[in-house]
């Protein structure tokens, strides 16, 4: 079944309409935590970091409230669409996968405080950044229009992640004198935030893909 056939379903559906619809604001609140989460590392907010983890509950809110949605959906209706059921809770674990990334992000400056300067890493590390949260917009896009191309841009841009992190692991292979705290923040922070990118790239598959492969490429089966 192609996306525009879920879609379909999900705006035909009052019970799945309020899901879509949740589904879009817990998009939004996973890129404001995110953006707070980063600020709260790069610029030392330690106190703002110990309060995200209230902003996280919402994430589960939104989780639980939909999860009842689709069990709702799926007791009233005879013949229900599983699909766009099982697709939407694919997608809707991927957010809640993220704002737990999100969290420990905030969190990273607490337990390896460094000073972030400019350098080379402070570089790499908000190009990473600036196309995640356009990678949140997209996203977001994708599922409220329906656009197939849009999810595709997020996909693609996946490997430019990956290859900026590799970028990130190569440099620390080669430091002799890099401060212990400073290295660990920088690879950890590296994983976070391509674990980030994988999960928006696995939401787009499913605006693309038919459920069984969501969040696969061809390449690996």
């Amino acid at each position: 079944m192609g996306f525009r056939m879920i879609y379909d379903a999900l705006t035909k559906s009052k019970l799945l309409q309020k899901t879509y619809k949740d589904l879009g604001g817990m998009n939004r609140e996973c890129k404001k935590i995110f953006e707070q989460s980063f600020l709260c590392l790069v610029q030392n907010r330690d106190k703002e970091a110990l309060e995200l983890s209230n902003e996280d509950k919402k994430i589960n809110k939104y989780e639980v409230n939909i999860r009842n949605s689709i069990l709702g959906y799926l007791a009233v209706n005879t013949a229900p669409d599983l699909n766009a059921a099982l697709t939407l809770t694919s997608v809707v674990i991927d957010h809640e996968r993220i704002g737990d990334y999100c969290k420990i992000i905030a969190q990273l400056g607490l337990l390896y405080p460094a000073k972030f300067e400019d350098d080379e890493y402070i570089d790499i590390i908000n190009n990473m950044k600036d196309t995640i949260v356009e990678q949140f917009d997209l996203a977001y896009a994708a599922f409220e229009e329906s656009d197939i191309e849009k999810a595709k841009n997020v996909i693609d841009s996946y490997s430019g992640i990956k290859t900026l992190h590799d970028a990130i692991v190569h440099k620390l292979n080669k430091e002799k004198e890099i401060e212990i705290n400073k290295a660990i923040t920088y690879a950890s922070l590296g994983i976070y935030l391509r674990r980030i990118s994988a999960h928006l790239k696995n939401i787009c598959t499913s605006v693309v893909k038919p459920f069984p492969e969501i969040g696969f490429e061809k390449k690996d089966f």
